[in-house]
């Protein structure tokens, strides 16, 4: 009698709406495992408390558009009563019901350690259930930001602490855990320090090759386009709305160079330009001197190309020390040196190490920042010549192509892993 074939179900459970990020760091990687043989069905899931949100509904039929694999809605209770977890444990086991039945071995990849204990109890369900958890920042921090002083102080400590202990959890269940920094890495075994530091595979924020990279040619036309021909160029890209991306030291560091330096310019590239342009106005900057615009990430790569550095400034904080922008990697892999504030992830060290861009302290951030106006000055003329070694230093580190094989790696072990070997774990 012949042996049955026994499949792999690959399972993606995200938190995260609809969203340039969701396109770049969650259905542009799973299209690329695609390729590679790793199949994964995308469950997005809510709280069962917006199930008649439209907007919960368009979000999956977006999902659905632009993903070429199997894409699900899936509301869960929240896992702060027993209830709620035993009711989500029988939702994750009903999908599951038919590999469990046949044997089959399934993988499940998660975004988030709120729903440890269903995960949990389905691991004690089957053997044949692996977890992997992807540890895209350090969530109880996080909260921090979006619940300090907006709600009761006893409330928001039980927050924290059940983040906490949730994120202590799902590393521990976890068969391995995705983190995208050395630093996030050692935060988990500070918290965890009794285990297997082989339980860890650093997976940084990565852009596309095929789409950031640098070239004369569109440096040249951008430049002539936007009329900054000659001049020293800065760029910033991202959001600015929330405090840690300390927008203000941003301007403040743009407003500082135009007063000394008087053939700058500022690019800002940010889907909040009103309050771009509030920033700008309170700091004095010039229009002639400063474009803010929001454009498609698709044309990103042109903006970045026309400028001199980019600039990446995040509070000294736990959220960003263990961090990984993916901005980082955009900016690198469109050859551009960076300046970059202390303790961002592994990338303050990465620039500091191979000399392609200022890192600035706590010091210089307070200060008048006269290293970065010296810097700008005397410093990025010698980086010009360089832009297309850092461009590909960018995309040997910080690319999806680059980093696939080792994701495709950690994979295929879970997969040719026995019963035995993952309940041992």
């Amino acid at each position: 009698m012949k042996n049955k074939t026994r499949r792999t179900r690959f399972i993606y459970l995200s938190p995260l709406n609809y969203g340039n990020v969701f396109i770049t760091q969650v259905i542009n990687w799973l299209h690329a495992f695609s390729e590679a043989g790793i199949n994964f069905e995308i469950f997005r899931v809510s709280n069962v408390k917006k199930i008649l949100k439209k907007e919960e509904w368009s979000d999956i039929a977006k999902i659905k558009a632009h993903y070429h694999g199997k894409a699900y809605k899936l509301f869960l209770f929240t896992n702060r009563i027993s209830f709620g977890v035993l009711l989500n444990f029988l939702a994750l086991a009903s999908i599951l019901l038919g590999d469990l039945i046949r044997g089959n071995n399934v993988i499940i990849q998660i975004r988030t350690s709120g729903y440890w204990a269903p995960l949990h109890l389905l691991k004690k369900l089957s053997k044949r259930i692996s977890i992997i958890y992807d540890s895209r920042a350090a969530e109880a921090e996080e909260i921090k930001y979006g619940f300090k002083g907006k709600i009761p102080e006893k409330q928001y400590n039980r927050m924290i602490n059940f983040a906490l202990y949730c994120e202590k959890r799902m590393v521990e269940i976890s068969d391995k855990v995705f983190c995208v920094s050395n630093v996030m890495i050692e935060y988990h075994l500070s918290l965890n320090p009794a285990l297997d530091r082989r339980k860890f595979f650093l997976y940084p924020c990565c852009a596309d090759a095929d789409q950031f990279s640098f070239s004369t040619e569109t440096r040249d036309t951008m430049r002539t386009k936007l009329g900054i021909a000659g001049k020293t160029v800065l760029v910033y890209s991202g959001g600015i709305e929330m405090s840690w991306h300390i927008p203000d030291k941003v301007f403040e560091l743009f407003a500082s160079l135009e007063k000394r330096h008087e053939n700058s310019f500022f690019i800002v590239l940010t889907p909040h330009q009103v309050l771009a342009e509030r920033y700008r106005n309170q700091y004095g900057i010039s229009k002639d001197n400063c474009l803010i615009t929001s454009v498609k990430n698709s044309e990103v790569v042109n903006y970045l190309c026309a400028a001199d550095a980019a600039v990446l400034l995040r509070e000294d904080v736990l959220m960003n020390n263990v961090a990984s922008p993916t901005k980082f990697a955009e900016y690198v892999m469109s050859g551009l040196p960076v300046i970059i504030s202390e303790h961002v992830g592994d990338f303050s060290e990465f620039v500091r190490t191979n000399d392609i861009g200022l890192v600035l302290s706590k010091q210089m951030l307070e200060g008048s920042f006269t290293e970065a106006f010296d810097y700008v000055s005397t410093k990025l003329p010698e980086l010009s010549s360089r832009r297309y070694s850092i461009a590909q230093q960018g995309k040997e580190l910080f690319s999806k192509s680059s980093k696939l094989p080792a994701v495709i790696a950690q994979y295929k072990a879970l997969q040719s892993m026995s019963p035995d070997d993952i309940s041992s774990k």
